[in-house]
């Protein structure tokens, strides 16, 4: 996805290009982590890699039998958003890979998505919430008594950094677990 691209032609170019879910602000935000380049060619040599076969009649990539194939929610009131994964369908189609679009009213997207796990993709917008520690912990990490927002994202990584995040005192030591924090999610 040409997500300089985006913020170019789409987005007028009111954006940026985030690397990780920090955002691009420091101290959180982790400078060492870097864009993953547009290259449409290295993707499919990676696809191919992993087992996909591009099928020259359809022009689809399959693996067993299966096509690569998905859905993505989308908030249909969001003429951005609904531009944007109009625009991720086509560079997705161009390397084989299928994507159903399916937009939906806010309130049944935040139904399966948030602490729900009842779709494939989502384009949606999560707020990095800056340094505040149990508000990522909310987004990122499932317990026992509840899933996390994201998708009932699970990650033992995730969820031990955060929690270090949360105990520690040293601001400097803090900083340097967010960093691992946003290269762990990236």
């Amino acid at each position: 996805i040409d997500r300089n691209y985006i913020v170019k032609n789409m987005l007028a170019g009111f954006g940026m290009v985030a690397v990780g879910p920090m955002g691009l602000t420091p101290p959180a935000h982790n400078t060492q982590l870097k864009p993953i380049p547009y290259n449409p060619k290295e993707g499919v040599r990676l696809l191919r890699e992993a087992g996909w076969t591009y099928t020259g009649h359809d022009r689809r990539l399959t693996k067993g039998g299966k096509p690569f194939e998905f859905s993505v929610l989308v908030y249909q009131e969001s003429q951005v958003e609904k531009k944007i994964a109009r625009y991720i369908k086509l560079c997705l189609n161009d390397v084989g890979i299928k994507v159903h679009l399916q937009t939906l009213p806010y309130k049944e997207l935040l139904s399966r998505y948030l602490g729900n796990n009842k779709f494939q993709a989502v384009i949606t917008e999560v707020s990095s919430s800056g340094r505040v520690p149990e508000r990522l912990q909310q987004l990122w990490c499932t317990t026992p008594t509840r899933k996390a927002d994201v998708g009932c994202f699970e990650h033992p990584i995730v969820t031990r950094l955060l929690r270090e995040i949360l105990a520690e005192k040293n601001p400097v030591r803090q900083n340097e677990l967010f960093h691992e924090f946003d290269a762990e999610l990236t």
